[in-house]
């Protein structure tokens, strides 16, 4: 494996691990074409939709950040596990908005767990913080902090949604653009994603 920038793995690996953790629940997403802007996802959300967010940040000595992953009540209902996904949510419910806050966190931590493993076969490591949800005025905390964040749009491929359902991806990281990259050493056999690992 030769030695890459890191900026320009993560221009292909970023998008390709939401798309990958929103398909293993039967959600095939593609990604919108970029505007070009460097607004912020809080921009294009118009007030009256029911936006959920979920962010993980992640601590490195050369790579850290957040992970934001947001979209509708409705779509991120769709993206849940088989078993639950039969059974129906409603937004007038306060503990439906709580499962489906938790979920958004969830999908969070899954897309950045591919990164991370990925990551890791460059060398590159970090550490992962517990997700958090946001709803709301809340998402105002959802603003990207680096200069370069990695912004994406992504619509649903099956039909049948509003013309409106989208997921908003956000990799706000902050490491050397210069950065490069190359093989890590082999690591002992780890469970590969979407395992489900069960604790006696």
């Amino acid at each position: 494996m030769e030695h890459k920038l890191l900026s320009e793995i993560l221009r292909d690996l970023a998008p390709r691990a939401l798309i990958e953790a929103f398909g293993a629940y039967d959600l095939r997403l593609k990604e919108q074409p970029s505007s070009g802007s460097n607004a912020s996802f809080m921009s294009k959300v118009k007030p009256s939709e029911s936006v959920v967010a979920g962010v993980v940040g992640f601590t490195g000595a050369a790579f850290r950040g957040t992970v934001l992953v947001a979209s509708t009540f409705e779509l991120i209902t769709l993206a849940r596990p088989g078993r639950v996904r039969a059974q129906p949510l409603s937004k007038n419910s306060s503990s439906d908005w709580i499962m489906v806050r938790d979920w958004a966190g969830e999908l969070a931590n899954q897309v950045l767990g591919r990164i991370k493993n990925r990551l890791a076969a460059h060398g590159v490591v970090f550490d992962v913080s517990p997700p958090a949800a946001l709803s709301g005025t809340a998402l105002m905390f959802a603003q990207p902090k680096s200069p370069t964040p990695r912004q994406h749009t992504f619509v649903p491929v099956q039909g049948g949604l509003p013309d409106e359902a989208r997921v908003w991806f956000c990799l706000d990281a902050l490491f050397d653009s210069s950065q490069e990259v190359g093989p890590a050493s082999p690591t002992a056999d780890e469970p590969s994603e979407g395992t489900v690992i069960e604790f006696d």
